[in-house]
């Protein structure tokens, strides 16, 4: 793993941990040149819906089948509604509608924003039992009814409409946002729906040529690197910080690249 400075701060206090690193700054980019996520890692809310709409472009039948279909990447899901979800999230396990809640945030209906999840979850939900969706947009100016991107029994991957609060058997849907989920162009979204502009990808190139990048989230900073120049990609790290952050990478005197993370408490 790299080594570098970062400094972030959260309320009022600022911390530094040094985990080494002497590198020249650059223009802040996304971390691949095709901006892609990396599996398990910070995902764009346009991602999610672009990966869920390859299955439903390839009319992939509805199955509670183990590893079905592949995601773009070529990775195989369950082509059942919460294998249909794991793609779109780009997941590295494949939770069903019982292991979901561990990855995901519950929110207000009023908090919902395309990308975000809507599904009778948790306990008691597998197999039959359980629906998950992925939504994408009220359809009524009453917010009773919204488009949703779903596996779907007896339908397949389709994009239809669900009712708010719909139900399956004893359970009622409710409303979630992945833990990673990005606005697009870098913002990410708290789970109490504050939206925060500041939050963004940046990058940087190390000395030896690779290049760094670091990912601001709703539940941290992500940081991933190139294992050699113009080769690919570490996974994603968590390395802690304050969430939902603004990041500006900045070099030091004697050459050493520091991040800094803003959050929005911070003045």
């Amino acid at each position: 793993m790299p080594i570098r400075s970062i400094r972030y701060a959260q309320g009022v206090a600022l911390s530094l941990l040094t985990l080494g690193f002497v590198a020249p700054i650059t223009q802040s980019t996304t971390p691949h040149a095709e901006a892609a996520s990396a599996v398990d890692g910070p995902i764009t809310r346009t991602e999610i819906l672009s990966r869920a709409q390859t299955w439903i472009d390839q009319h992939v039948p509805y199955c509670q089948c183990t590893q079905g279909y592949t995601d773009p990447q070529g990775a195989a899901y369950r082509n059942d509604c919460s294998g249909f979800v794991d793609m779109a999230l780009h997941l590295g396990q494949q939770p069903n509608t019982e292991g979901l809640p561990a990855f995901l945030d519950p929110i207000g209906w009023e908090q919902l924003l395309p990308g975000d999840i809507v599904g009778t979850l948790g306990a008691g939900s597998g197999g039959d039992n359980g629906h998950v969706v992925i939504f994408n947009g009220w359809a009524n100016p009453e917010h009773t009814v919204f488009n949703s991107l779903e596996e779907q029994g007896g339908a397949g991957a389709i994009r239809t409409t669900e009712s708010k609060g719909f139900q399956v058997g004893s359970l009622t849907a409710q409303p979630y946002r992945y833990k990673k989920v990005m606005n697009d162009g870098g913002g990410s979204t708290s789970s109490t729906g504050s939206s925060f502009e500041a939050g963004r990808i940046v990058s940087a190139r190390s000395a030896d040529g690779r290049l760094e990048t670091f990912a601001a989230a709703s539940n941290g900073i992500y940081h991933a690197w190139q294992n050699q120049v113009n080769g690919t990609w570490s996974t994603w790290s968590l390395i802690g910080g304050p969430t939902d952050a603004k990041l500006s990478l900045v070099p030091n005197a004697d050459g050493r690249l520091e991040l800094f993370a803003l959050n929005g408490s911070t003045f």
